[in-house]
């Protein structure tokens, strides 16, 4: 445990070191307790259940979404500079805390879980639909091409940040994540 850190803190990095290690199915109350060194049943001060940590570590997880998007509507960024800023983001969220990544890898197997599903949904919708916001402003001014509708060239810029993340994670980080994206990004958005 870093010592800086609380303990409700330390169980949710912890929380998602193991994800991140082992999978989703592999966070299990007793691999937690073990990780932090503390008996399974100290974990209970902290959250109720299982489901409550992974609420914990999607609300971690999510937790710089509103300062990105209130950075972008509050600043002259033009829609494709706004999306070159929200991609860049979250891309260098995930190069500053590699282990954050493994939640977007996660969201299909999170979806079995109760009121996780709730959340994942709620950040998922909030995130494309930002984006796909954006993009519909930039088709409206006439800067972004509108050969597609704004919510699937959404999914195709996401799809480009999970994809990435994901061929850095299983190469072992072994490429700066945020030109590989930002990469990727500017010849899309050159050819809209």
């Amino acid at each position: 445990m870093k010592p800086y850190l609380t303990r409700k803190h330390s169980i949710i990095v912890s929380a998602l070191e193991i994800i991140d290690r082992l999978g989703i199915n592999g966070l299990s109350l007793r691999e937690l307790a073990k990780s932090q060194g503390i008996v399974e049943g100290a974990l209970y001060k902290h959250f109720k259940n299982k489901e409550e940590i992974l609420l914990a570590v999607l609300d971690y997880y999510s937790r710089h979404d509103s300062k990105i998007m209130n950075t972008i509507i509050n600043s002259s960024m033009t829609p494709k500079e706004g999306i070159m800023f929200f991609i860049r983001s979250f891309a260098e969220l995930f190069e500053s805390e590699p282990v954050m990544a493994c939640i977007m890898d996660s969201y299909e197997t999170l979806l079995g879980e109760s009121l996780v599903v709730k959340r994942v949904r709620e950040i998922f919708m909030l995130r494309s639909g930002f984006l796909t916001s954006l993009i519909e402003k930039g088709q409206r001014e006439g800067s972004i091409c509108s050969d597609l509708p704004g919510e699937d060239l959404s999914d195709i810029v996401l799809g480009i940040l999970r994809a990435i993340t994901l061929k850095w994670r299983i190469s072992d980080y072994s490429f700066p994540l945020k030109v590989r994206v930002e990469s990727a990004l500017e010849s899309l958005l050159l050819r809209f």
